[in-house]
């Protein structure tokens, strides 16, 4: 039996080891890292399961699973991170607050086609409150519907950068000094950008981003319901899966290259928020973390789950210049979208 398990330790750690790997291979040329990224949480909680089982019936296989989270050990505070504070703090002078959220165009709070639910509509209310000394909030899926339910939250107190036919938008308190948008190619295409000016007379650029989804939801729910996992050509369907993820993760860098250009001319301190479809392992936060801060990794707590439909899935971010400091980052436990939002608090340099 402890070979068994011994051979079912040693598949979980290399395939472990290639997930550690697959911040540094682009999906332009290996397209099986991009799937092994969004296993990484898994495979982490695996090995620490082996860990349990070795100390449990002692031997020298133990150093298997210690190794292997070893090597591992800066990925995992990209996963798990339990020792930020928990509030923010309001006597840091010239602290500002940033919010995003993923509004799922609005569907999720509807009952029928028809009739909102009630206590989706209180959730919303309740998160509305939450934002009562928010500075600037960043919204996805806002198109239409989705926009008309964050209108009649936000309108008294922001004011809204975007319109209901453009996803992504812009809700602020300030002034905003310039604004516009960029067609960074994709599904969706279009990132919302506002100069705003701060309390302290301080400007920043802030980004409103919804790179490309990964597509595959249905298709995967598919095989689960219609009982395919049976089907003969079942490696071919996995594989199609994969290929579509590593497709549109390709997709995704490729909206990053072109919106390095307009972040790079930016002549204020920039904030990325928004729905990455994209997980920390990937090769897309491995690039933005390589010039910009995941307030996450410096303030997060817990696992930091932004997607409802897979545990411990975190794909939605605040990315911040270095030159700004993060004292707070929370993820706001609202049942509002299939998209959990995401709080920080930030101090400008």
């Amino acid at each position: 039996m402890k070979y068994i398990a011994f051979f079912i330790n040693i598949c979980i750690a290399i395939v472990t080891i290639g997930c550690y790997v697959s911040p540094y291979m682009s999906p332009s040329t290996h397209y099986i890292f991009p799937v092994l990224s969004v296993l990484t949480p898994y495979l982490l909680i695996a090995n620490f399961l082996f860990l349990i089982y070795w100390m449990l019936f002692p031997n020298r296989f133990i150093i298997l699973p210690i190794l292997t989270l070893l090597l591992g050990f800066s990925t995992m505070k990209r996963h798990f991170n339990y020792f930020s504070p928990k509030t923010v703090d309001e006597e840091v002078s010239g602290a500002f607050t940033i919010s995003s959220i993923n509004i799922n165009s609005g569907q999720y709070l509807r009952k029928d086609a028809s009739t909102l639910d009630e206590r989706k509509r209180q959730s919303l209310q309740e998160w509305a409150q939450l934002q009562a000394n928010t500075d600037i909030i960043c919204a996805q899926e806002k198109r239409y519907f989705g926009q008309t339910m964050l209108d009649s939250v936000l309108l008294d107190s922001y004011t809204r950068h975007g319109n209901d036919e453009i996803s992504t938008g812009i809700y602020t308190r300030h002034p905003i000094v310039e604004s516009g948008f960029i067609d960074v190619g994709g599904r969706p295409s279009t990132v919302a950008w506002a100069d705003i000016k701060l309390p302290s007379e301080k400007i920043i650029r802030v980004y409103s981003l919804h790179c490309s989804s990964n597509m595959i939801s249905r298709k995967s729910q598919e095989l689960i319901e219609e009982s395919n996992l049976r089907k003969d050509n079942l490696f071919d369907e996995v594989k199609g899966l994969f290929a579509n993820y590593a497709y549109y993760s390709k997709q995704r860098n490729s909206q990053l290259d072109k919106l390095e250009i307009h972040m790079n001319q930016s002549p204020y301190p920039v904030v990325v928020a928004g729905d990455f479809n994209d997980v920390p392992q990937s090769y897309l936060h491995h690039r933005m973390t390589e010039k910009y801060c995941d307030v996450f990794n410096e303030m997060g707590r817990g696992v930091g789950a932004t997607y409802r439909a897979l545990p411990g899935l975190r794909i939605d971010y605040i990315f911040t210049d270095k030159s700004i400091t993060p004292t707070f980052f929370a993820v706001d436990d609202v049942d509002i979208s299939d998209h959990y939002p995401i709080r920080a608090q930030l101090v400008l340099e």
